[in-house]
């Protein structure tokens, strides 16, 4: 979450875009910005889990057996004003790749209407994953990517999760593996997948790492937000 915001500052600063992927040492569970910390209560078999606040909204994410993303797009960017359109063709990308390895995911087009917040697929769920909102990707009848976006000034931050498989933090979200019986090759899916962001976003991908200061940039965040356990028991 730290280099999510170091790099999204970053590039306000450079004019450089970033994508970047990422996987977890532990599951962790990450709170949406607006989520209260009690709530997590709700869900018994992540509270073992490490958690964290994100700085966008939304539900609740067990990140266990998933790809994270993030894309930081600066204000000189043509993208940075166009969030909604960069919001459905990222996920058509990803629909895209899972497509070229015989796995046929969709988006969601409406919302659906639920009698309480308890109900499975509720858009107020605790877990990000049992909601359903327009441009969510689904599988067969699970919902495997979602997304979440904000803004520092004119530059935008997109970040997310596919959902390759079953956690057991998690037990009642199936991922890709069980859906399908097909186990995804990380390295792969992001490789082709950065292809795509390449040709469609028009930008020229290179290899790189993080610099001294956005180094200290994660630093601070970590201090101040990320890592500060009364800023994430904050709501």
């Amino acid at each position: 979450m730290a280099v999510d915001h170091a790099l999204l500052i970053s590039a306000d600063q450079s004019g450089d875009s970033t994508l970047r992927f990422y996987s977890w040492s532990t599951p962790t569970l990450s709170l949406g910005y607006f989520q209260s910390y009690d709530d997590r209560k709700r869900h018994e078999p992540s509270l073992k889990c490490a958690v964290v606040r994100r700085a966008s909204g939304g539900g609740a994410i067990v990140h266990d057996r998933e790809i994270t993303y993030s894309l930081c797009i600066p204000s000189v960017s043509r993208w940075s004003t166009r969030n909604c359109e960069l919001y459905k063709l990222v996920h058509q990308e990803i629909i895209a790749v899972l497509a070229g390895f015989g796995i046929d995911s969709r988006l969601v087009e409406k919302s659906r209407e639920f009698e309480s917040k308890d109900d499975a697929d509720h858009p107020k769920a605790f877990l990000c994953f049992q909601r359903r909102t327009p441009g969510d990707i689904i599988l067969g009848e699970h919902k495997i990517g979602g997304s979440a976006q904000r803004r520092l000034k004119n530059s935008l931050i997109q970040h997310g999760s596919i959902l390759l498989a079953r956690s057991n933090c998690a037990p009642e979200l199936p991922g890709i593996l069980e859906v399908t019986e097909f186990e995804v090759a990380q390295q792969e899916f992001c490789r082709e997948l950065a292809i795509r962001f390449s040709d469609k976003l028009d930008f020229r991908l290179e290899p790189s790492k993080l610099s001294d200061e956005e180094k200290r940039l994660c630093d601070e965040a970590k201090s101040a937000q990320f890592g500060n356990r009364k800023w994430t028991k904050k709501r």
